[in-house]
């Protein structure tokens, strides 16, 4: 029967593997997802859930299974090599052996020490008062003996000196200044005790007089001490306003120096760096304009289509990424536009036509320009 034993080890395991698997992918699942609902940052796994499945994704969740399966298998294979070997060595037996004997020991030491507390406790009466006084002579003989033997001159050093002038100890730098150190800091620790008591004692009213009398309610405790809370509460509010407005002031000092000395980066539209985010929509327009009057119809084209990225991205149809294809912006407008079927068209023409533009050999004319700013238009319409 042993195959089956093993049949059915196997079988476990791999049951546990299976639910293990499917709490580390659930679990990493639900992580990319909360990360979304907490940052409200888009990541790869929001956008494209068939990431879960790729290979590298699965490999790693399945790395992840082993090094925690890993340990468990091994032991249960070490104690089923262990109980085969014992059948022809008898190491199991050995084991149940001295454990037999750690237990006889303990329980006879136990029953050693019960025994001993019984003889003790049936000690006769007489005994016990006699003890005392033979104890007490005891003490005294070995009083005197230890002054005796303390007296001899091996052990004078050890004697305090009688008379003898006082030495003060002289201590480094480092030992006063630490001193000195841990005085101040009590002494700011006093001081800051001292003034929250001082606090306390005047919003209730002080130590030395009752808040109210006796036979006063108690709500008439608090309202008395709610005047001096309120100007409490009044004089943080006052300082936290002072100290947003000083700190918004220095900000917006700060913002303006920085955008009066950094000069605006020129932008190289034949880079394949550029990305929709780098300038808002109305710059990619100014830029196309100037394009197309300097009769560069192709760097044109390309900036009228970051300015319609540029503006799908400010109106979360689009999550603009430098590492994205225009494939990929295909496939998410479709998911992220439903209902806007306008935009959707438009977009897929627009994609095609800058496809064929600037990856491929296809003249730009003025009227496939004005049909790619016609495009342009309807998704701003739409997308509103």
């Amino acid at each position: 029967m042993e195959w089956l034993q093993n049949a059915t080890t196997i079988a476990v395991i791999k049951l546990v593997a299976f639910l293990m698997y499917l709490n580390v992918f659930i679990g990493f699942a639900m992580g990319a997802i909360l990360l979304k609902s907490f940052t409200g940052i888009e990541n790869p796994f929001s956008m494209n859930w068939t990431l879960f499945f790729s290979t590298g994704i699965q490999g790693l969740l399945v790395l992840i299974c082993y090094l925690g399966l890993n340990p468990l298998v091994k032991s249960i294979y070490i104690l089923r090599c262990f109980y085969g070997e014992s059948r022809t060595t008898g190491a199991d037996l050995s084991v149940i052996l001295r454990r037999i004997i750690s237990l006889r020991g303990a329980t006879a030491g136990v029953a050693l020490l019960v025994a001993i507390c019984s003889l003790f406790a049936a000690t006769p009466a007489v005994a016990q008062s006699a003890a005392p006084a033979q104890a007490s002579e005891r003490g005294g003989e070995l009083s005197q003996n230890i002054e005796s033997v303390l007296q001899g001159s091996e052990y004078q050093w050890r004697m305090p000196r009688e008379g003898g002038p006082k030495v003060e100890e002289e201590s480094s730098w480092l030992a006063s200044g630490f001193k000195d150190l841990g005085a101040w800091i009590n002494s700011m620790l006093e001081w800051i005790g001292n003034a929250i008591g001082d606090l306390i004692d005047w919003l209730f009213g002080g130590k030395e007089t009752p808040l109210v009398p006796s036979e006063a309610p108690a709500d008439s405790a608090w309202m008395a001490m709610m005047p001096k809370f309120l100007m409490v509460l009044a004089g943080v509010l006052i300082i936290g306003v002072i100290w947003l407005f000083i700190r918004n002031w220095r900000q917006s000092r700060r913002t303006q120096l920085v955008e009066a000395d950094a000069a605006p980066a020129e932008i190289d539209l034949e880079s394949e760096h550029v990305v929709a985010t780098q300038l808002p929509e109305n710059e990619w327009l100014r830029m196309a304009r100037e394009k197309m009057e300097a009769g560069e119809l192709r760097l044109a084209l390309r900036a009228l289509f970051l300015a319609t990225l540029a503006h799908l991205g400010e109106k979360r149809m689009l999550q603009i990424n430098g590492t994205k294809s225009n494939g990929d912006y295909v496939r998410e407008i479709n998911r992220k536009a439903r209902g806007h079927e306008d935009v959707q068209a438009s977009f897929l023409r627009q994609v095609r036509t800058f496809d064929r533009v600037w990856y491929g050999w296809h003249e730009v004319t003025h009227e496939l320009m004005t049909s790619f700013q016609e495009e342009h238009e309807r998704i701003t319409r739409h997308a509103a």
